[in-house]
């Protein structure tokens, strides 16, 4: 599902220091307030977040990692998605960083089977759920998600028409068990896709642009391409440009005046 993910050069980049006593996180001089969340899933697994709450209106991102980062891998993003505004939700899938309980059982994914990666998809309904009692609709959620947190985000999406756009970084035709080319064709006209792969990761580099032809039925959608940036948030670790590009992206998604397209990016 991916290659492990480094996280020392988003710690430098962004500074992160821990206020005591608020359970926040203050990131770089921007002021970027994380909040640590939790709630609950259909199934009783306790999910844990960071949130970062956007200007009234704006819409709000809910970000899922790969396997085995953790929702800091997305520290970055939420920094840049805030600059413009914007909100966003990154959780720790099921069994992964501080996501390993169900009740009091402790769970990992490494003991996981199949069907347990793709009962995943009930902590991104829990998510949505905790964005609902925030006062967020699920027509202002936006999407990213890595590898086979990029599969979930699409499965999700394909099922939630309402959900406006969805960015795929290194998905895959399958990983787990949770499959991809039938969910692409699900998605309505009106929904958004972007599409993100290096050529050094040949699985999702040939994914990308299967999924491309399969969702010709969309009016957006895009498909962004690089040379040695490896898999899933590795590649915006290793080429930060792509994290403004793809928040770039996102805020033309959001303009009724977006139009779709096909580029690759060095």
């Amino acid at each position: 599902e991916g290659f492990r993910g480094g996280y020392g050069a988003a710690i430098i980049l962004l500074s992160v220091l821990m206020l005591s006593g608020f359970g926040c996180t203050r990131v770089q001089s921007t002021t970027v307030f994380m909040q640590k969340v939790s709630f609950q899933t259909s199934d009783d697994v306790t999910i844990v977040g960071n949130y970062v709450q956007g200007d009234v209106g704006k819409p709000v991102v809910l970000l899922l990692h790969m396997m085995p980062a953790t929702k800091e891998s997305w520290a970055s993003m939420q920094t840049t998605l805030n600059d413009k505004g914007w909100g966003s939700l990154a959780i720790d899938l099921r069994g992964h960083g501080e996501s390993t309980y169900r009740g009091t059982e402790r769970i990992y994914y490494t003991d996981f089977e199949d069907e347990d990666h793709q009962a995943s998809g009930k902590d991104i309904e829990a998510a949505m759920q905790f964005l609902k009692e925030k006062g967020v609709e699920e027509s202002n959620v936006y999407m990213i998600g890595a590898s086979i947190g990029a599969n979930l985000a699409l499965r999700y999406a394909a099922t939630h028409h309402a959900i406006p756009a969805v960015v795929l970084l290194s998905p895959g035709l399958e990983y787990r068990g949770v499959a991809t080319l039938e969910a692409i064709r699900a998605l309505a006209q009106t929904q958004s896709l972007f599409l993100v792969a290096s050529d050094d990761d040949a699985y999702s580099f040939s994914t990308i642009r299967e999924l491309y032809n399969a969702a010709a039925q969309l009016i957006v959608r895009e498909r962004m391409e690089g040379n040695g940036f490896g898999h899933g948030t590795t590649m915006l670790e290793k080429n930060p440009q792509w994290v403004a590009d793809i928040v770039e992206w996102l805020v033309r998604a959001y303009s009724p005046f977006s139009r779709g397209s096909e580029r690759g990016l060095q």
